[in-house]
């Protein structure tokens, strides 16, 4: 079971025994609860709100002991954490527990509020039900009978709003509901400070799908044909074109990287060609690849850094090669980089080293020189 299913699985799991707990009374399932909702939080971070939301059923109990259990069983999350931190930190201290915690953030992740996240959070929160990537364009442009995919997913979801569910007056279980509502909106705050990254959202699907039956009858129908249309539509323009999306581009880094002449790579995604590196090679101290102006400068590092690197290395007569000046289609990526890379690179030569012409656009790669 890969890890992205795992964590959404045993959260799911601490949601149906907090259903069986409010049906039963039975405090064993404030038990399995909090277990489940540990293992989630262990395999990612985020998960903490979903552990907070049931966290909040359990404590508007009028009884102290489902919430004391739930609390204790869940010890093993920071338990796990701390040995980690022993082992693979080599020592206890404040700064190297935040540093565990904070990991994904401090790397590819960041926080902050803007704007731009808030519009990223939106855009992205529709990106979680279905795949919108700024190639589809491209692909049907191609071929027009990818358009059927499409085409097929728009009539089944109209069909399913054609007779949608009626309204449930009863609501077996508002209180189920509320909580489960508490933490979507608590994952789509922290969606927000996140500039919207998707991944930080791909829980609030299965959230909501698992709520519809509490608000409304006759459902089955309504969630099929919405199901069926998601599954075309992202199978059809996510799934399949990323399977067979060409790595043309990065296997050409890598392998100017693990040639015999000393190269230096600057990267639109650094630590992807680092991973590939990695699996070649098994070393992951790879020191001639850099990110790209544009990620140094988002994660607070002063993109000059990279231009004393650029400068010393054209000085020595060693070759530089990027990726960064490629036309990018719509993404979260493009919207937060906007033109930065071009930006520092006007000040050198940029000389076409190989291009690729695929159907989600040119990929290509620059040769970086002095300019004169």
């Amino acid at each position: 079971m890969q890890l992205f299913y795992a964590y959404i699985f045993f959260a799911l799991l601490a949601s149906f025994n907090y259903a069986k707990f409010i049906t039963s009374r039975n405090n064993r399932f404030a038990v399995y609860a909090g277990l489940c909702a540990a293992l989630s939080l262990l395999f990612h971070q985020t998960y903490i709100f979903w552990w907070i939301g049931l966290l909040t059923g359990f404590l508007i109990e009028k009884r102290k002991k489902p919430a004391l259990l739930y609390i204790l069983v869940s010890l093993i999350a920071p338990i796990v954490y701390l040995i980690v931190i022993l082992t693979y930190k080599g020592g206890l201290s404040w700064s190297t527990i935040l540093s565990f915690i904070l990991g994904d953030f401090n790397g590819n992740a960041m926080l902050g509020l803007s704007w731009k996240g808030i519009c990223l959070s939106i855009i992205n929160l529709i990106r979680s039900f279905i795949q919108v990537h700024g190639y589809i364009y491209n692909l049907i442009r191609g071929n027009l009978l990818l358009a059927i995919p499409g085409i097929v997913s728009i009539s089944l979801i109209l069909l399913a709003f054609l007779k949608p569910p009626e309204s449930n007056k009863t609501n077996i279980s508002q209180r189920f509901s509320k909580v489960h509502i508490f933490l979507i909106v608590l994952q789509f705050i922290f969606a927000i400070f996140s500039f919207g990254n998707a991944e930080f959202m791909v829980m609030i699907p299965a959230l909501i799908f698992m709520l519809i039956p509490f608000f409304a009858f006759n459902y089955e129908r309504f969630i099929l044909l919405i199901m069926i249309a998601m599954a075309v539509w992202n199978i059809s323009y996510g799934l399949i074109p990323l399977h067979y999306k060409s790595q043309a581009q990065e296997q050409f880094l890598c392998d100017a990287a693990l040639s015999e002449k000393n190269i230096i790579i600057i990267a639109s995604d650094d630590q992807l060609i680092k991973n590939m590196l990695y699996y070649k090679t098994g070393n992951n101290t790879i020191k001639s690849v850099f990110k790209s102006p544009a990620s140094m400068k988002i994660k607070g590092s002063d993109p000059e850094i990279l231009e004393g690197v650029i400068d010393s290395a054209l000085r020595s007569g060693i070759e530089i090669f990027t990726n960064c000046l490629d036309k990018q289609a719509i993404s979260r990526q493009s919207i937060i980089e906007g033109d930065q890379n071009r930006d520092f690179f006007r000040k050198y030569e940029t000389i076409l080293a190989k291009s690729w012409k695929l159907s989600t656009g040119t990929k290509s790669i620059y040769k970086i020189e002095r300019k004169f």
